[in-house]
This record gives C-alpha cells, sequence and structure tokens, in this order.
C-alpha cells in the first residue's frame, strides 16, 4: 500500500496548501507565518514612544503644534559631549556622554573603558578621571 504524497506533508490552515512542515508558534506554514508578523519598530517611533509625556506637556505649556514640540525637546534632550560640549550624533540623553569627533574625545572614551574594564573602577570613579578639570 503507497502513501501519498499529501498523507506525508501537513496541512496550513492559512493558505489551505499541504507543506513539509508548520510553524510550532503559529501553526501555519512559513509564508503565512511571515507575513503575521509585526513589522519592528524604527527608532523614531521608540523615540516617540519615550518622549510621549514630554511632547504632550510642551505642547500645553507653550501652546504650540506637536512639530514644534517634538522639534523642540528633541534639541532639549540631545547629549552633549563632556569633552567637547558639542551635541553628539546619535546619541541619547543620559546614555551616551563622550562622543567620537575629535582626538581629544576617542582619548578619553578610551582612557574610560580602560579605567573600567582593566582597572576596575566604577563608572562614577572613571568620569570623574576623564573629565576635564576647571
Amino acid at each position: 500500500m503507497s502513501r501519498s504524497p499529501q498523507s506525508e506533508q501537513e496541512f496550513c490552515t492559512e493558505c489551505g496548501q499541504f507543506v513539509d512542515q508548520l510553524n510550532e508558534w503559529t501553526g501555519w506554514c512559513k509564508d503565512c507565518s511571515l507575513s503575521t508578523q509585526p513589522n519592528p519598530v524604527s527608532r523614531v517611533e521608540r523615540w516617540l514612544i519615550k518622549y510621549a509625556d514630554t511632547v504632550e506637556y510642551v505642547m500645553q505649556e507653550q501652546r504650540i503644534t506637536a512639530k514644534l514640540a517634538i522639534i523642540e525637546v528633541h534639541a532639549t534632550y540631545k547629549a552633549t559631549c563632556i569633552i567637547c560640549d558639542e551635541p553628539i550624533k546619535h546619541g541619547t540623553h543620559g546614555r551616551h556622554f563622550i562622543c567620537s569627533s575629535t582626538p581629544e574625545c576617542r582619548k578619553a572614551r578610551r582612557r574610560y573603558k580602560y579605567l573600567i574594564y582593566e582597572k576596575g573602577f566604577t563608572k562614577e570613579s572613571a568620569l570623574a578621571a576623564i573629565t576635564p578639570q576647571e
């Protein structure tokens, strides 16, 4: 007794086709499972999610449009380098504090990492050691 090819394959309930294997999470074939995956969130969407309350507050406080509030919040919360005091391109406020645009900044950045990972400094003490004294 020979088996038909369809009896060895699994049935996708989404498209109605017989396939070699179904996705264990969705129960559908590979093509149908890929079409149901959500699109990844873009960098702009992540920023808007993070600063939505701040943008709304600025809109209410200054009585301006959302576009102008976004521009103002973006400029206000721009990360600046502690060495050269310039804005850090694609930097996040509170996360990035040393840029890599000048040789002095790159040197300070390398020294910061060296103090933390090689010498065992805490992040605060390493930051104090590389910060320019005035």
